[in-house]
């Protein structure tokens, strides 16, 4: 896996450096290093795998929030839609027992809920705001 990879899909996902190494169990510097490759992920297979899994929670969360908000739109609600989020890890993990469990970051449900609005905004020409 390319440096640029794992930045492109780290970022994707909404995470930081610091919250990546965290949920991977590698600390801060190693992922500072694969980023830039001052160094190579030791079993590529793994990570590209523990990527994976989570751009599938990922995914899971914006299809969620983009089927609630087609029910939304598909009833005829006008402009502006609003979608919720977490802006504090905390809240974050009262409502969600997996996101507790597995320590996510609000900032990985803000991502997922920013690209479920971006896509109704390009599938029904609505605008979305996040709150």
């Amino acid at each position: 896996m390319e440096p640029i990879e794992i930045m492109a899909r780290r970022s994707a996902l909404g995470l930081n450096q610091a919250d990546f190494a965290r949920l991977l169990g590698v600390k801060q510097a190693t992922i500072s290093h694969w980023e830039t490759g001052a160094r190579t992920p030791s079993n590529p297979d793994r990570l590209t795998g523990e990527i994976a899994q989570f751009e599938r929670l990922h995914q899971k969360i914006a299809n969620e929030t983009m089927q609630v908000l087609r029910n939304v739109l598909d009833s005829g609600e006008t402009a502006p839609v609003f979608v919720a989020t977490f802006a504090e890890d905390a809240d974050y993990w009262e409502a969600d027992a997996q996101a507790k469990e597995l320590t996510l970051p609000a900032s990985f449900h803000r991502s997922a809920t920013a690209q479920a609005a971006q896509e109704a905004e390009s599938e029904y020409g609505i605008r979305v705001e996040i709150r």
